[in-house]
This record gives C-alpha cells, sequence and structure tokens, in this order.
C-alpha cells in the first residue's frame, strides 16, 4: 500500500506539473494574442490618421489652388475691366476731339465766309461810289 500510495502521488504530482505547464503556455500564449492585437490596433490608427491627414492636404492644397486660381481670374477681370474702361475713355477722347473740331472749323467756316461777304460788300460799295463820283465829275 506504502509503495502503491507513493506511486499514486509521484502520478498526481506529474499530472498537477503538466497541468501547470499547459496553463502557462495557454497564459504565454494569450499575452502574444493580446500583443499582436495591440499592435494591429496602432497599425490601424496609424493608418487611418495618415489617411485621414492626407486627405487633409490634399484638399488643403486643392483648395488653395481653386482660391489662387479664383484670385486669378477675378485680376484678369479686373484688367480686362481697366482696359475697357480706359478704351471707353479713349474713344471718350476721340469723340470729343472730333465735335470740338468740327465745331471750330463749322466756327472758322462761318467766319470766314462773313468776312468774305462783308470785304465783297465794302469793294462794291467802294466801287459804285468811286463810278458815282467819276460820272459826276465827267
Amino acid at each position: 500500500r506504502t509503495i502503491k500510495n507513493q506511486v499514486t502521488n509521484r502520478a498526481l504530482r506529474t499530472v498537477e506539473a503538466q497541468r501547470t505547464i499547459k496553463t502557462q503556455m495557454t497564459n504565454r500564449t494569450l499575452r502574444t494574442v493580446g500583443a499582436q492585437r495591440a499592435i494591429k490596433t496602432q497599425v490601424t490608427n496609424r493608418t487611418l490618421r495618415t489617411a485621414v491627414g492626407a486627405q487633409r492636404d490634399i484638399k488643403t492644397q486643392v483648395t488653395n489652388r481653386t482660391l489662387r486660381t479664383v484670385g486669378a481670374q477675378r485680376t484678369i477681370k479686373n484688367q480686362v475691366s481697366n482696359r475697357t474702361l480706359r478704351t471707353v475713355g479713349a474713344q471718350r477722347a476721340i469723340k470729343t476731339q472730333v465735335t470740338n473740331r468740327t465745331l471750330r472749323t463749322a466756327v472758322g467756316a462761318q467766319r470766314d465766309i462773313k468776312t468774305q461777304v462783308t470785304n465783297r460788300t465794302l469793294r462794291t460799295a467802294v466801287g459804285a461810289q468811286r463810278d458815282i463820283k467819276t460820272q459826276v465829275t465827267n
């Protein structure tokens, strides 16, 4: 009986030792799985942050480019408007000059005609008086 008990006890201790080893292995495996999950989570988070950050950067760049384009378009519009206004101004100036020249020419022509008529009238009057004087003298 004593020998049997010793053998039985040794067998039980061996089983317990095996169970302990199994438990330790299981725990180690679980810890490893937990660590892998943690690493996966970190990688996923980093990827998400990078993706979101990259998208934001791209959006910002696109927005900035759009704004610059809008600014350039406004500048071009302003330049065209200014050129148009200057052209309109130049056209007005030309019209004014033409009008002034026309008025001056018209006034000048009228003066010339008046002067010619006056001179002719004066010459005719003087000539007629001379003729009358000559006739009277004769």
